[in-house]
């Protein structure tokens, strides 16, 4: 019936596959918990290794590092049955109803399922107020919006998908870029015209980056997002930040915004990594990235 799919690196996933492995079996479905760790020298995967001795639970580590779209790829070639539950590893359901409420929308036979996302009430340390205040602001939107946009945020896990839709979709294997794993799948399955049936049902995201590595993704992130657009895999559009990246470049001001943004670049990142970080700066932070670099 169900296939739990959990990529991971570095991380100790031994609490999350616990806790579905409980709901699986309260409820009395077939299932099996597939987890691999993208070829980490952790030693966290010694706590993980008890995955095994769960019954139909699976844990393993890659030979080589593979990046997450392709660990999922080689996670859903492995799964057995018809329904794939996508997970993160950094997340844990909001309730102990999880699983039940995933068994209750399967029985209408939908294509995709998303349950949506949640963030802890408070960042656990001053130093990660910046990931948490991202994540509370952009990352959860109610169900009422995302039955009305049923592309606009979707992510590529807690996502649930019929095998045979994800065998001819799959992940992009052949470019790794930070952050944009989602919006590449959500364009594929609008492209495909499949449709998303959400509910409420979230887990919770509780990432744990501190600001300064979050900001380092960003700055990832936008440089990422400037290739996939160079490489015709996006259209500007598919992004604001690229959207806005475009606006400049046609009237011709992207070199005046990256010298404006060279100026001010210590400024934006005392804010950044202080206890009270602007998302509005962020965002400019990232055009002046792309821009710049």
């Amino acid at each position: 019936m169900l296939s739990v799919l959990i990529p991971t690196y570095n991380y100790n996933i031994y609490p999350l596959v616990k806790e579905l492995h409980q709901q699986c079996v309260k409820e009395g479905i077939s299932f099996e918990i597939l987890a691999q760790d993208d070829c980490s020298n952790s030693d966290l995967n010694l706590e993980n290794q008890k995955i095994n001795q769960l019954s139909f639970s699976n844990f393993k580590i890659s030979e080589k590092n593979l990046g997450r779209g392709k660990n999922i790829n080689q996670l859903a070639e492995k799964a057995k049955y018809e329904y794939l539950l996508i997970m993160e590893a950094d997340s844990f359901p909001a309730h102990k109803s999880y699983i039940k409420k995933i068994i209750s929308a399967m029985k209408s036979s939908p294509e995709v399922v998303f349950g949506g996302a949640l963030y802890p009430e408070k960042p656990t340390d001053k130093n990660k107020i910046l990931r948490w205040k991202y994540g509370n602001s952009r990352e959860i939107k109610s169900l009422e919006y995302r039955l009305k946009n049923q592309y606009d945020f979707t992510f590529s896990w807690n996502l649930i998908i019929r095998k045979s839709i994800f065998e001819k979709i799959k992940f992009v294997e052949e470019i790794q870029v930070y952050g944009y794993d989602d919006l590449l799948f959500r364009k594929k399955l609008q492209e495909n015209n499949l449709n998303i049936l959400h509910i409420n049902n979230p887990l919770i995201h509780i990432n744990e980056e501190d600001s300064n590595t979050f900001l380092k993704k960003c700055q990832k992130a936008s440089l990422d997002a400037k290739k996939m657009l160079e490489l015709k895999i996006i259209e500007p559009e598919d992004i604001k930040l690229t959207k806005l990246f475009s606006i400049l470049k046609t009237c011709k001001v992207a070199k005046i915004y990256a010298f404006f943004f060279s100026l001010v670049k210590p400024l934006l990142e005392y804010n950044l990594l202080s206890k009270k970080p602007s998302l509005y700066l962020l965002d400019l932070y990232k055009l002046g990235f792309i821009c710049k670099y």
